[in-house]
């Protein structure tokens, strides 16, 4: 309960919350804990409600890491090996529902995303026409564009 406070308190956005989880942490922990707190130092340093909102962090958290984080859950308690073992059985029972829902797809592996998408661009491209002017070069005519390739020089003028 006191990890989660503490959290709450650290994490608070705004005096306001700031000043609520402060609060609460002397409910549950006493006005020893809060003192803690206060005697921490200034709060530009550990209070995210008074970091400097012009100067950023090197820290990125993505939603990837985020989402792998809450997906180790009881793992993340046990020795590395243990740890290491229950994400390796996370990937392995991802990887299997993955492959047991593309061994449904109709068409020769290929997911249904990029069967639509490839469908579109089939459509779309049936307007091009494409001339060759010499080994490797060729005109591309797109409605009133001129479009020149090369795949020399690999690229396009």
């Amino acid at each position: 309960m006191m990890h989660q406070l503490f959290w709450r308190v650290v994490n608070a956005t705004s005096e306001f919350s700031f000043k609520k989880a402060l609060e609460m942490v002397i409910q549950h922990g006493g006005k020893g804990c809060a003192k803690w707190f206060l005697d921490l130092g200034d709060k530009e340093h550990w209070a995210k409600h008074k970091f400097d909102p012009r100067i950023c962090s090197d820290e990125n958290t993505s939603n990837f890491v985020e989402s792998f984080n809450a997906t180790l859950g009881v793992h993340r308690t046990m020795p590395v090996l243990s740890l290491l073992e229950g994400i390796r059985r996370m990937a392995m029972v991802r990887h299997a529902t993955r492959q047991h829902v593309a061994d449904s797809w109709p068409e020769d592996g290929i997911c249904p995303n990029i069967m639509g998408r490839v469908k579109v661009l089939t459509k779309d491209s049936r307007a091009y026409q494409a001339f060759p002017s010499a080994k490797g070069e060729f005109e591309e005519l797109s409605g009133p564009e001129l479009i020149l390739h090369s795949f020399h020089t690999k690229d396009d003028d």
